[in-house]
């Protein structure tokens, strides 16, 4: 029986007890975390830096009353802050495994371990590769939500928080389910890990309005590396700003569900890969 014959014949019980552990292997992640305080706390330094970087950067190319296709100076800051919600509360997940898992999991054979336990491969892959860490950005993302959100004079009532978390969600479920996609590419070509860092790179793009960049590189990011479906469109959704330049409008009703579609698709992808997987022997 191959493996990936294995994951599918394996009843529903051990993947609903990945969801069960959840709160098992977070309290354990966080014992780690505890034992290295510093590697958090200088993380969250780098993350200030970067984000006055960030600001100084926007604030030199836009000028006082200045607009990028109808965004303002303190959307964009919003747009930024959401930007690093979503990608810090993926990263949580998902980060450790798309720069390690063709590495550790496929040449050095440690697939083989999560193979031979009683949880189904990818919950089992995910929950030993939390990184608590990545906290940092999802706090540092917050605080410049709130400020962005004072300065634009948005009110905040239970349903305007309870919207915000549920794009933040989707958004960190579409980041999740395109590294698993792009880091199960591993199964078939070896190199994948050396363009884990462009095709990271890309979402810089994503800190600003799509509408600013020309058609081809809107369709990359919305069609081809949907980064775009992750930043740019919930949080045009939720300040109300006109599309223009071509770019679509995504009500938010619509983000769960294209969400599950891109998650879906990694968790495809993945067990499509997983089928290839040929012990390493060791």
């Amino acid at each position: 029986m191959s493996s990936m014959e294995a994951d599918a014949s394996a009843p529903h019980g051990p993947r609903m007890r990945a969801l069960a552990l959840l709160p098992v292997f977070l309290a354990l992640h966080l014992k780690v975390m505890l034992q290295y305080r510093a590697d958090f706390v200088m993380g969250a330094v780098g993350q200030v830096i970067y984000t006055l970087l960030s600001v100084a950067f926007i604030g030199a190319v836009m000028m006082p009353g200045a607009a990028l296709d109808g965004w303002r100076f303190w959307d964009v800051m919003f747009l930024l802050g959401f930007g690093d919600v979503a990608f810090g509360l993926s990263a949580v997940f998902f980060f450790r495994v798309f720069l390690s898992f063709e590495s550790a999991y496929i040449i050095q054979g440690r697939l083989d371990q999560l193979l031979l336990q009683p949880l189904a491969v990818l919950p089992a892959l995910i929950l030993r590769n939390i990184d608590l860490n990545h906290l940092a950005v999802v706090i540092k993302g917050v605080v410049v939500v709130a400020v962005a959100a004072h300065m634009l004079d948005l009110a905040w009532s239970a349903a305007r928080v309870a919207e915000f978390v549920l794009l933040a969600a989707s958004a960190a479920a579409i980041y999740g389910g395109l590294y698993i996609g792009f880091v199960s590419l591993g199964f078939w070509f070896r190199r994948r890990a050396s363009l884990a860092r462009p095709v990271l790179s890309l979402n810089y793009l994503t800190q600003y309005p799509l509408t600013i960049y020309p058609g081809p590189v809107q369709a990359l990011l919305t069609f081809v590396l949907p980064l775009g479906l992750a930043t740019f469109y919930p949080a045009q959704s939720f300040l109300g700003i006109a599309a223009t330049n071509g770019v679509a409008e995504v009500a938010p009703w619509m983000m769960p569900l294209l969400a599950l579609a891109v998650a879906a698709f990694g968790a495809g992808v993945f067990h499509l890969g997983l089928r290839r997987y040929v012990s390493s022997g060791t």
